[in-house]
Formats: structure tokens, C-alpha cells, sequence
């Protein structure tokens, strides 16, 4: 009964470590995505570029503010015309094994919204 645990637990606790991590990488991939999807909203409004990028760091409150990088094409354009947010974010893996079998610290999220202006 042991030698059975001590060939499976390694393999059981990579499995859920993996499940732990990409639950948290899927976690802020959402809030990412809703923020960017939210400015795009706004910004279909009328409202200004500084406006928009506010309102997407507002909305993506669970990540760190520093890493978050917000690019607004077309902001204040024409009626009818496409608004485009982006925005993008450099997430740090929590363990170092997922570290280690990615071979970077980090994942980078990034997503897109598009808005016709009204």
C-alpha cells in the first residue's frame, strides 16, 4: 500500500498543482478580459482615451497596476467607427515547478475589446 502512494502522490500533486495554477492564470485572464471588454463600452460613449484606460484599471482591480499595460486606438473617432482597447499583463506563476516546466516565471495575458462608436 505505501510503494502504491509513493508512485502515485507525486504524480496526484503535480496534477493538482497544475489544476491550482491554471485556475489562477484563467481567474485573471477573465478579469483582464472583462476590464478591456468594460473600456470598450465606455469609450463607445464618447469618452476620452485617459477616460477609458481609468476605467479599464478600475475594473481590473485584482491585478497589480503596475504591470498593467492599457492602448486605446481611436479614441474620440467618428461615428460609425471602430473603438479598440487592448490591454495586457505580465502574470508571475506562484510555484516553481510550473516555472520550471514553462521556463519563464511569468505568462503573458493579453486581450482585446472592440466598440462601434456612437
Amino acid at each position: 500500500m505505501i510503494v502504491e502512494a509513493a508512485f502515485i502522490l507525486p504524480l496526484f500533486l503535480l496534477i493538482l498543482i497544475g489544476i491550482l495554477e491554471f485556475g489562477l492564470v484563467f481567474h485573471d485572464y477573465l478579469i483582464l478580459q472583462n476590464a478591456s471588454r468594460e473600456g470598450a463600452r465606455y469609450g463607445a460613449i464618447g469618452r476620452t482615451q485617459s477616460e477609458i484606460e481609468e476605467r479599464v484599471r478600475d475594473y481590473s482591480f485584482a491585478l497589480d497596476d503596475g504591470g498593467l499595460t492599457v492602448q486605446v486606438v481611436n479614441a474620440g473617432g467618428p461615428r460609425g467607427s471602430t473603438l479598440e482597447v487592448r490591454a495586457s499583463y505580465p502574470l508571475l506563476l506562484i510555484t516553481p515547478l510550473m516555472q520550471a516546466l514553462t521556463g519563464n516565471p511569468t505568462i503573458a495575458l493579453s486581450t482585446e475589446a472592440f466598440a462601434r462608436l456612437e
